[in-house]
């Protein structure tokens, strides 16, 4: 086990070194955060954003289509016929011709909405556990009478509802300056 960590730091720290060009550190931590906006294609954020979606899909419907496919070469279902080297041409063609042809705005739509998704459960759920904990404070004795409120169970309440203040003025600033276009709501 010790073995494979050692491995795996040299081999990303290599990866890291490379990536950045030898530079020196403040100018290796731009090169990195370029890479995680997608600004080292020097393409507009748009393009960049539908070319990385392409090749995520294209990633997505090649590995299920083999994965269907390799699946039922050993059995006798649908696809049983087929080989292995048949199931990677048959889902390399597929995943090529679905990844080209789907228009951008259908793949930024797409984007959108598991973006939503993804922030709805990435917010929602903390913002759900604060209010269950607020509602269940100070909770129930062994008999199953509800405690009395101290000024402790009190103050939990008020340091519980400022932090969930602050994570929901957080989340409406960057949501007002990303997705209006840089005017806060």
């Amino acid at each position: 086990m010790q073995k494979k960590q050692v491995i795996f730091g040299s081999i990303f720290s290599l990866a890291v070194f490379l990536l950045t060009g030898c530079q020196p550190l403040s100018s290796a931590g731009n090169t990195l955060i370029q890479i995680g906006n997608l600004s080292f294609w020097e393409i507009s954020s748009g393009g960049a954003v539908v070319g990385l979606l392409r090749l995520l899909l294209w990633v997505l419907i090649f590995t299920i289509l083999f994965a269907l496919i390799s699946s039922a070469s050993g059995s006798t279902k649908a696809l049983g016929f087929l080989k292995k080297n048949h199931a990677i041409v048959i889902a390399f063609v597929v995943a090529t011709i679905s990844a080209i042809f789907l228009s951008p705005e259908v793949l930024l739509a797409t984007g959108a909405g598991w973006g939503t998704v993804v922030a709805l459960v990435l917010i929602g759920v903390p913002v759900l556990a604060v209010a269950y904990l607020l509602w269940e404070i100070p909770g129930n004795d062994s008999s199953g009478k509800p405690l009395p409120e101290t000024k402790w169970t009190v103050l939990l309440k008020l340091m519980l509802c400022l932090l969930l203040f602050w994570v929901l003025t957080a989340m409406r600033y960057y949501v007002g300056t990303l997705g209006g276009g840089g005017q806060t709501v």
